[in-house]
């Protein structure tokens, strides 16, 4: 149990838990009441006191300001996996309560109108996730910590990110094991800069061992994401990838889906035209996400990028940054991916 549950019960924000809790800043006597309401029946203990104490003397180093880290989505991307970014958010938070930092979360799609804790530079530092960064925003962040935390990132601050080619080598190795040497990737969602390195990887692996890898994907402009805001539009967009897939010859035997949204779309696709996943052909879809694996049958492999050690990481990253703001050389930290098997098929 963490703050983030406590605040998700309270309807509050993790920072208004945080206050609670350590006693600092202003919180109504109802927003109060919730927080303590949701503590207890959660059955929530607040780190012991002395622990608390120790991480306090931190700040008092000076190597930390305010306490405050902040999460700064730059736009709706993980509104389509719900489950990673709640994991994400989890390791952030147990990282940041390990030291005795306030978790913030602010979204800043529109540079033009951000937070105040962005324009009064509150923050010690910030973690960026996102695919896209507004117009003008790095100059708001500008003098701070910067930790990007996926695979879109500028030329500043340091970055922890999935590893991308080591997913895509593991899909690839995968359904190469399987006997299978006729292959291919198939994204409807190619701005996602992670997608095109995990595709890149797939097909050399593949071909490097002599097997046939397709990658099939529709590339759209950078607005492409505001285009499947709804499931039904990413639907409309992978059925014409899932009928060039089908009309490819050889017929494809093995098929990776970068992320388990598009394979949980592509389940019904391939069934309405007589193709049984898992049987007719075997997938590997990424991401480990049980929001969106919970409703296949049968559940194919997937490849977990361990999203919770992604936001501790992240944080701990930050934290080495905070330390040391004279070292300029940028750091980047991959997180190794590990395939879960999938569900056993009946013949």
């Amino acid at each position: 149990m963490t703050v983030t549950d406590v605040a998700k019960s309270a309807g509050v924000s993790v920072a208004t838990v945080s206050r609670v809790i350590n006693g600092q800043g202003r919180v109504s006597h109802e927003r109060e009441k919730l927080v303590r309401q949701a503590m207890s029946e959660l059955g929530y203990e607040p780190p012991p006191l002395n622990r608390r104490q120790g991480r306090r003397s931190l700040r008092r180093s000076r190597t930390l300001r305010t306490g405050i880290v902040t999460v700064v989505q730059l736009d709706d991307v993980y509104n389509y996996t719900p489950g990673i970014f709640a994991s994400f958010l989890r390791g952030i938070e147990q990282a940041a309560s390990s030291y005795g930092m306030v978790v913030t979360i602010v979204h800043a799609c529109d540079s033009t109108n951000l937070s105040p804790i962005i324009e009064q530079q509150q923050a010690d530092g910030y973690v960026l996730m996102g695919a896209h960064t507004p117009p003008g925003l790095m100059e708001k962040l500008r003098g701070k910590p910067i930790i990007w935390s996926g695979s879109h990132h500028g030329h500043t601050g340091d970055v922890v990110l999935a590893g991308n080619y080591e997913i895509g080598r593991l899909a690839a190795n995968y359904l190469l094991s399987r006997g299978h040497q006729h292959l291919a990737f198939l994204s409807a969602m190619d701005w996602y800069p992670a997608y095109p390195a995990r595709a890149e990887a797939f097909a050399f692996t593949a071909q490097r061992k002599g097997a046939t890898a397709h990658v099939i994907t529709n590339r759209l402009p950078d607005e492409g994401m505001d285009g499947m805001r709804e499931m039904g539009m990413l639907r409309c967009a992978m059925e014409p990838l899932v009928a060039r897939l089908l009309d490819l010859s050889p017929r494809v035997a093995g098929l990776f889906l970068p992320n388990d949204l598009m394979t949980a779309v592509a389940y019904p696709l391939l069934q309405q035209r007589g193709v049984r996943p898992g049987r007719d052909i075997d997938i590997v879809s990424c991401n480990n996400d049980a929001t969106y694996l919970v409703g296949l049958n049968p559940r194919p492999a997937t490849i977990d990028i361990a999203s919770e050690l992604h936001g501790r990481r992240s944080v701990e990253q930050l934290l080495c940054r905070i330390k040391q703001p004279d070292d300029a050389r940028p750091v980047e930290v991959a997180i190794k991916p590990v395939l879960i098997p999938p569900e056993s098929v009946d013949s």
